[in-house]
């Protein structure tokens, strides 16, 4: 018995010292207020210890892996539930442990030419799971620029439904009806002005690029579709859309195109998004008017005004009338906690910018994570800070501009002459200004 107790401490140590599988620190941002604070329990309970026949005896062992839902001080000590001994057991016998399950059969032991014959036979499937980096890099896909150490630049939206507010309500409703894996490329330095002669082009220089890629990761994309934009009815021809749906794709190569972001070629480059974004923009508004270029003093100045107890006040009442997740008035403390957070993540970045003579004229980007899951009450909350003047004593007042529109990547965030795309290594997609001589966009590419 020493030996049975010696082991029902190490498990009951073990059990002890086993963590909890619980999610730690707050969860931001829930689809539902039902859902904040749940633990979801996804281990099974352990399946019973098998009786022995020839001991009467059962002991309540504590299990070295108790389920997540069972405390650690839940583990029972080794005690006797039933003190019956047969009169050919006695207390020192071991309980005799259950067999092993053989394993199967080594493929050692199979001659070379049967083990030929069956790795030849998952060879296709093997190479259609497995991707060479160096060979895709050095044939198919040497001729797309690299991802970044530091990743690509940050494109911005105005707002979470840019990509198809310029849409034909025609087009987009079809679109949406498609029921294959899809994504959307956004043309970089779009020719919007002669859609009817460019846009075949531009699908067929995209489809090249999806073929590319289906051909390095031996993926077969022989049914897939690339549609080309249709403008809104009574829009003029030159603000033709620049996204491209890509359907009928394999999910495989959609995550491929996708965590790439951006492929640029000599030809063309496309940043690749879904079609329906299910995360609010970072990016707020662009503050002009102070007389600093610090972006850490600008920060504060953004927070001190937000922080004003008027200013949180009408942030807390936006919140609390327009997403349903604060109606209660029992999740008061939970919109107080995401409104704080939300203040505190704030970001600010300087624009390098200047005005006519060359006269620099500092620009910032206000960012932060938003409080809220609900597109209308992110609106709201966005005009209503966007309206707010920014006062100091020292450094001037700031007030929200109007955000930009890069004509080259389509971020919201710069003017095209700051676009960083260019600057990337091994780039070979569009320069931020066309060459001296040409006209038009499309004609500063690099040769």
């Amino acid at each position: 018995m020493a030996k049975d107790k010696s082991s029902a401490k190490l498990a009951f140590n073990a059990a002890q010292h086993n963590p909890i599988g619980r999610l730690n620190g707050p969860q931001l941002f829930p689809q539902s207020f039902e859902e904040h604070g749940q633990i979801h329990d996804a281990t099974p309970n352990p399946s019973p210890t098998p009786s022995t026949p020839t001991n009467t005896t059962s002991y309540n062992l504590p299990d070295a892996s108790p389920s997540r839902g069972t405390p650690p001080d839940a583990a029972a000590s080794l005690t006797p539930t039933n003190t019956t001994l047969s009169s050919e057991t006695t207390p020192e016998t071991p309980i005799p442990r259950t067999p092993r399950t053989p394993l199967p059969t080594p493929i050692s032991t199979l001659s070379d030419r049967d083990l030929l014959n069956s790795f030849l036979e998952v060879k296709e499937a093997n190479c259609r799971m497995t991707v060479n980096p160096t060979n895709i890099l050095m044939s198919k896909l040497a001729k797309y620029t690299p991802i970044p150490d530091c990743g690509f630049p940050t494109i911005h939206l105005a707002s979470p439904g840019q990509l198809i507010e310029d849409l034909n309500t025609g087009t987009l409703q079809e679109w949406i009806n498609v029921d294959t894996p899809k994504l959307v490329a956004r043309v970089f330095d779009y020719d919007g002005g002669d859609p009817t002669r460019m846009n075949p082009i531009t699908t067929m220089q995209i489809k090249k690029i999806v073929d590319d890629i289906s051909t390095a990761y031996n993926a077969r994309e022989c049914n897939y579709v690339v549609y080309p934009p249709f403008p809104v009815q009574g829009y003029p021809l030159n603000s033709c859309p620049n996204a491209f749906l890509i359907h009928a794709i394999s999910p495989e190569v959609r995550e491929i195109i996708l965590n790439h972001k951006v492929w640029s070629s000599a030809h063309i480059t496309f940043e690749a998004r879904p079609l329906v974004e299910h995360t609010l923009p970072l990016l707020l508004f662009n503050l002009v008017g102070l007389i600093t270029n610090n972006t850490e003093r600008t920060r504060k100045i953004v927070q001190e005004v937000w922080n004003d107890p008027k200013m949180k006040h009408q942030m807390a009442v936006i919140l609390h009338n327009n997403d349903p997740l604060f109606k209660g008035r029992d999740n008061f403390p939970l919109l107080e906690h995401y409104l704080n957070t939300f203040i505190d993540s704030v970001e600010t970045e300087l624009l390098d910018y200047k005005s006519a003579g060359c006269v620099a004229t500092p620009r910032f980007n206000v960012l932060s994570e938003s409080p809220t899951a609900s597109v209308h009450a992110w609106t709201i909350l966005c005009q209503f800070l966007a309206g707010l003047p920014y006062m100091t004593s020292l450094y001037g007042v700031g007030t929200a501009s109007r955000l930009f529109h890069c004509t080259l990547c389509h971020s919201v965030s710069h003017p095209r002459g700051l676009c960083e795309f260019p600057n990337v290594n091994l780039w070979n997609g569009p320069v931020a200004e066309t060459k001296v001589g040409t006209k038009g966009k499309g004609k500063g590419r690099r040769t």
